[in-house]
């Protein structure tokens, strides 16, 4: 059984609530990194044509995600396929429908060879060299992710780098888009269910309709794009809920510089 310990842990802190309630940790800028822009239906002379209650019709959704893909671990990962794959990944995962509306996602990744190389206004998928196996009350091992993110709505999300690199990328193959994508959804503010994209575990790669339109009122209540991708030492900022989970190496030199 492979766990997700996103969803596995409750913790005190909102949200929405500015730097965890430690602004010294985590500084919060205000980013556009996932941005969804709203289609509505328009006469031939530009004007927004409204339904019999008053209310604008919605057509298209377009979501775009930007950001870097970065190896924090000791694996000779291709990282030109690995951002190729991802994007891929991602840009078919959340493109879908939304009732009678289309959504298409467009996702803009590049490589980043240190930290220095990541804008603060970057989504970050980080290749760790290790995500820690899961453990319950009794010290009994229940799973062992494939991957985390620091927050729901958060900025950063840790894959395995042995789904891009070795046996694990050769024998079980597309875990790790698919893993990465995963990942992506909670940093969308989407929780588990079973089926699809969000179960655990599993092998679907959609999104349901009602889940775009989670992310969608997420975005509209300034949910999206929590605090930041990097911490005051200039990593990758695990947050709460990888700071015990996520081993990372070859660090030294690949901060980034806090001014």
């Amino acid at each position: 059984m492979n766990i997700d310990p996103l969803a596995e842990k409750a913790f005190n802190f909102s949200p929405n609530t500015y730097a965890i309630n430690n602004p010294v940790y985590f500084i919060d800028p205000d980013g556009k990194e996932i941005d969804i822009s709203l289609i509505y239906k328009k006469d031939k002379n530009g004007k927004e044509i409204r339904d019999k209650d008053g209310n604008r019709i919605l057509t298209n959704v377009n979501i775009t995600i930007t950001g870097k893909i970065i190896n924090f671990s000791d694996n000779n990962v291709d990282m030109d396929k690995a951002v190729s794959d991802i994007t891929t990944s991602l840009e078919k995962s959340f493109s879908g429908t939304f009732g009678d509306d289309k959504v298409k996602a467009t996702a803009n990744f590049s490589v980043a060879n240190s930290m220095k190389d990541v804008k603060d206004s970057d989504h970050l998928l980080v290749l760790a060299q290790k995500i820690k196996p899961q453990f319950d009350e009794n010290g009994q091992m229940i799973g062992e992710p494939f991957g985390i993110s620091n927050f729901f709505d958060g900025k950063v999300a840790f894959v395995d780098a042995d789904y891009f690199s070795g046996l694990y990328d050769k024998y079980i193959g597309n875990q790790g888009e698919r893993t990465s994508a995963h990942e992506f959804g909670h940093l969308f503010g989407l929780e588990h269910v079973m089926g699809g994209l969000m179960q655990g575990g599993g092998d679907g790669t959609n999104l349901s309709p009602t889940q775009f339109g989670t992310i969608i009122k997420n975005y509209k209540e300034g949910k999206l794009n929590y605090g930041t991708n990097s911490t005051i030492f200039g990593l990758p900022n695990t947050g709460i809920i990888g700071s015990d989970n996520v081993i990372l190496t070859n660090t030294n030199g690949r901060e980034k510089k806090k001014s």
